[in-house]
């Protein structure tokens, strides 16, 4: 196995793991509603941030092109979470706990399967012959964005 393929498909698998979990001295964020809200904010613009590289990485060919439909089934559900989250939100804003408990399963059911999608890509790292370079992450202080699927080469 190379090298750089194992340090990339290593660090996908710790940020997202990162993300999952949180540690005993967890902060929650200002203006966050409550512990739920924070985390599940940390984990959506992690998400965010290694579905970026991902694509930053497929297109510059230091990934299998198999992993766009990965990348892309992943953001699509990065999306669904999103949408949980705000849904959530409101709900606690909104004072209406069953509409608050049902997005907070939806967020939960998206996280265990953007985990189960990250395991598959990557597997598929690891098991391809590609010429890859470690990632860097990048996160901002706004909201998590939309993702938006990778295009393959000459289609917008």
């Amino acid at each position: 196995m190379q090298p750089h393929r194992k340090a990339t498909a290593i660090l996908l698998c710790i940020v997202l793991a990162l993300a999952a979990c949180g540690g005993k001295a967890y902060r929650v964020h200002p203006g966050a509603v409550n512990t739920f809200d924070s985390k599940a904010y940390d984990a959506l613009l992690t998400w965010y941030g290694a579905l970026e590289q991902s694509k930053t990485e497929l297109a510059a060919g230091r990934i299998p092109g198999g992993s766009r439909t990965i990348i892309n089934k992943t953001g699509a559900v990065y999306n669904s979470a999103r949408a949980a989250w705000l849904a959530y939100r409101a709900a606690i804003r909104a004072g209406n706990a069953t509409d608050a408990a049902t997005a907070q399963q939806d967020f939960n059911r998206f996280q265990t399967e953007i985990l189960s999608l990250v395991d598959q890509l990557t597997r598929l790292i690891l098991s391809a012959d590609v010429s890859a370079a470690r990632p860097a992450l990048a996160y901002t202080d706004s909201d998590p964005p939309e993702f938006v699927p990778a295009v393959e080469r000459g289609n917008p």
